[in-house]
């Protein structure tokens, strides 16, 4: 695979040669082919990558003309067959739940929504047996919130939607007691936000909605400290966004890509550890919410699908640290937001599921980088 520095040289000659050759279009960074099916369409579902390099799919719903399901099932993709098998069920079906791997490759499943509230008790995933276990409740049921695997192994839970609005609380969850316990609140309530681990064990909260008017989302940021257990601000982003993504780069910093406001975004911006700001980060060909976003082996962060202009976007685009650009990098068999993307140990992206409209979509595809 090319670095960054061969992509930027090359385009630099292509430049110079400009005036006695006609330049070709630059081909697409990568492309997608399909792989196994799921036995069920599903949005708001996880996808998590197991020590082993199989991919453990777990619970959403589905929606097609007449009907909407929660589901209580579990699925695993083996990249050697490119197939899926279950595994599971769930204890309690749901969606827009959070997945956690743990140090011991098992799978700590928290919150969501089962179709009638918002189930409180966790669930732990067994990669010997198979099987879901209850572990401990949650101190708030939520749906929509964000869990963060901590360096010492417990794992912070923030935020989400209570089924009255948004909230601000975070929880922690202990695997030596298997129980949740309080942490402090953030400044601001908020789902559909993001929450990425930095280098130093903090996490950075960017964004989401704030407010019961769901269109309207905050530019805010915190950052919440392992030590003290607090939330402080950061930030702010230059563009309040909800719906974004935001990605841990190489160097300590965090992209934030895409999202929505009174407009869907093509932006980015990226956020700098030592001083706290945001500055713009390049733009998009196409603008994107509901989207994936993955750190790649090589520093660069793949963003793929998500709703764009009305409809559900195909394309894939490449963001290169080195020029802070974007660049084509192929298109999937069709559009689909809310699907999940898992960088697997050989480089290339699992992607699965999410919705054009209706119905919810049981496809899985793989994206693998353009050969030299």
């Amino acid at each position: 695979m090319r670095t960054s520095r061969q992509r930027v040289a090359s385009a630099l000659v292509m430049v110079l040669a400009g005036t006695a050759l006609s330049i070709a279009p630059v081909a697409a960074e990568g492309r997608i082919s399909a792989t196994g099916s799921m036995s069920v369409g599903r949005y708001g579902h996880t996808a998590t990558l197991l020590p082993d390099g199989r991919v453990l799919v777990i619970g959403g719903f589905s929606v097609d003309e007449q009907s909407a399901s929660v589901h209580d099932t579990a699925e695993i993709w083996d990249p050697v067959t490119g197939v899926f098998a279950a595994t599971g069920p769930l204890a309690t079906g749901r969606y827009r739940h959070t997945a956690t791997l743990l140090p011991d490759g098992s799978v700590l499943v928290v919150g969501g929504g089962d179709g009638a509230g918002r189930p409180v008790a966790a669930e732990r995933w067994d990669p010997v047996t198979g099987a879901f276990t209850t572990t401990g409740s949650l101190l708030v049921g939520r749906a929509d919130h964000r869990a963060i695997l901590l360096p010492d192994g417990r794992v912070l839970v923030i935020g989400g939607g209570d089924g009255e609005g948004p909230i601000a609380s975070a929880e922690l969850w202990d695997p030596a007691s298997a129980a949740f316990e309080p942490t402090g609140s953030m400044g601001h309530a908020r789902y559909d936000f993001t929450a990425t681990l930095l280098a130093d064990g903090s996490v950075l909260v960017v964004g989401g909605r704030d407010s019961s008017d769901t269109l309207v989302p905050t530019a805010t940021a915190e950052r919440w400290d392992a030590t003290s257990g607090t939330f402080a601000e950061t930030g702010p982003i230059t563009t309040a966004r909800f719906g974004h993504t935001a990605t841990l780069l190489p160097d300590g910093s965090v992209l934030v890509v895409g999202g929505r406001y009174d407009e869907v975004f093509a932006t980015a911006e990226r956020w700098d550890p030592t001083t706290g700001i945001f500055a713009e980060a390049g733009s998009m060909a196409d603008a994107r919410f509901y989207h994936a976003a993955t750190s790649l082996l090589d520093g660069r962060v793949l963003v793929v699908g998500g709703w764009s202009a009305g409809a559900s976007a195909a394309s894939a685009e490449l963001w290169d640290p080195v020029t802070g650009t974007f660049a084509a990098a192929g298109s999937m068999a069709g559009g689909r937001n809310g699907l999940t993307a898992t960088l697997l140990p050989d480089g290339r992206v699992l992607l699965v599921g999410g919705r054009q409209s209706n119905p919810t979509l049981a496809v899985a595809e793989i994206w693998e980088p353009a050969a030299d």
